[in-house]
């Protein structure tokens, strides 16, 4: 179950910094599409509930990360296991 709550914020703010690389590329077609893009989705990302929830999913990260990296000590034998 911590296997899956960890995935699953990790999606969410996964897609957070998707969306936020995103916002930094629109910039690059200029000043006006950047103004723009961020005016139409401001309302969704510096809502204070949505910024609540993705400081708690981060610190889900962090917290659930450490547990696993400790739970799992002396028992990896590579990388990528």
């Amino acid at each position: 179950m911590l296997h899956r709550a960890h995935r699953s914020s990790g999606a969410i703010v996964g897609t957070y910094a998707l969306f936020h690389v995103l916002n930094h590329m629109v910039a690059l077609e200029g000043i006006g599409a950047h103004i723009e893009f961020m005016k139409r989705y401001r309302e969704i990302y510096r809502f204070p509930a949505i910024e609540v929830l993705l400081l708690v999913l981060v610190a889900a990260q962090v917290g659930t990360g450490i547990y696993f990296i400790i739970e799992r000590r002396g028992l990896r034998r590579n990388f990528f296991a």
